[in-house]
C-alpha cells in the first residue's frame, strides 16, 4: 500500500511540472543514460543533454510508475544515444522538463509543435 501512496504523490508532482511546461518550446535532447530505479515505487531515471542557442545543457528526469512493466516500456523509448523531446523554460534554458506524453508521441511518429 505504501508503494501506491508514494506513486500517487510522485505522479501528482510530475503532473504539475508537466502541466506548467506544456507550452514551453521543445528541443531535441540526446539521452546519456536511462536506468531502472526504485524510490518507493518503480522509476525510470533519464539523464540527457541538449543545446539552446549553441549552449550545451544537461538535465535529468525521474518518472514514477505503479508497475515495472510500464517502467520497462518507458525505458525502451529512452535508450542511451536516442533522441527525446524536452520542454525548455523560456529565458531559462537550463531548466527543462521531460513530458511522458511528448516521449510517447515522438516515439509513435506524431509531430510536436513548440
Amino acid at each position: 500500500m505504501g508503494e501506491v501512496i508514494i506513486f500517487v504523490v510522485r505522479a501528482a508532482i510530475q503532473f504539475i511540472q508537466s502541466h506548467k511546461a506544456r507550452s514551453w518550446p521543445t528541443v531535441q535532447a540526446e539521452v546519456i543514460t536511462a536506468t531502472e530505479g526504485f524510490e518507493g515505487c518503480p522509476t525510470a531515471e533519464v539523464t540527457y543533454k541538449y543545446r539552446v542557442d549553441g549552449e550545451l545543457y544537461t538535465g535529468s528526469h525521474t518518472e514514477p510508475f505503479l508497475f515495472g512493466s510500464s517502467q520497462k516500456c518507458f525505458l525502451a523509448q529512452c535508450d542511451a544515444d536516442t533522441e527525446i523531446v524536452v520542454r525548455v523554460k523560456p529565458r531559462q534554458p537550463g531548466l527543462s522538463v521531460v513530458r511522458e506524453r511528448d516521449v510517447y508521441f515522438q516515439t509513435h511518429g506524431y509531430r510536436l509543435d513548440s
